[in-house]
């Protein structure tokens, strides 16, 4: 049996903002999005970003954050510094560039927030 990631899902508080950051810092492609402005979603590879947007939702307490701790994104080595680069603009860093372990081995990893406070990592491996 092959097991792999179909998609992860994300509770974001303003879509436009969300998709804003996702698109333009992040650099996803934006493949499709619902009329009332309730989902974006976003092609990563073969899987998908889906952002869910409702009046009811919150933003992660950073606090007493509980849930997913954070969704990792793989990156080329242009890509991966560009986004750092934007990251550092915005003074968006959390932590690193530090290497530490993916599902490809060591490699190096940044951490920093969306919008609403979902922490997201991006890692590059060496070649």
């Amino acid at each position: 049996m092959e097991i792999c990631y179909d998609h992860v899902s994300l509770r974001v508080t303003e879509l436009e903002q969300s998709v804003s950051f996702y698109r333009d810092v992040m650099g996803l492609e934006l493949v499709s999005r619902r009329e009332d402005d309730s989902q974006a979603v976003f092609q990563i590879g073969e899987a998908l970003l889906v952002l869910f947007c409702r009046a009811e939702y919150r933003p992660v307490n950073p606090i007493w954050k509980t849930g997913t701790d954070h969704v990792a994104f793989c990156l080329d080595e242009g890509s991966y510094v560009a986004l750092l680069e934007r990251l550092k603009e915005r003074d968006a860093v959390l932590r690193g560039p530090t290497v530490n372990k993916g599902a490809r081995g060591d490699g190096l990893a940044t951490y920093f927030l969306d919008p609403d406070g979902n922490e997201l990592e991006i890692k590059k491996y060496e070649a």
